[in-house]
């Protein structure tokens, strides 16, 4: 987290175990995607 933040990157804590953030994080990842070709 500490080096996301110096380097101004997005941080999102998931957990493969649980799940916990994973669709938010591929939703993220999506949208920037999407984002840039638009």
């Amino acid at each position: 987290k500490e080096i996301a933040e110096k380097n101004n990157f997005h941080y999102i804590l998931t957990s493969a175990k649980t799940g916990e953030n994973v669709d938010e994080a591929f939703r993220y990842i999506a949208y920037k995607f999407l984002e840039n070709i638009s």
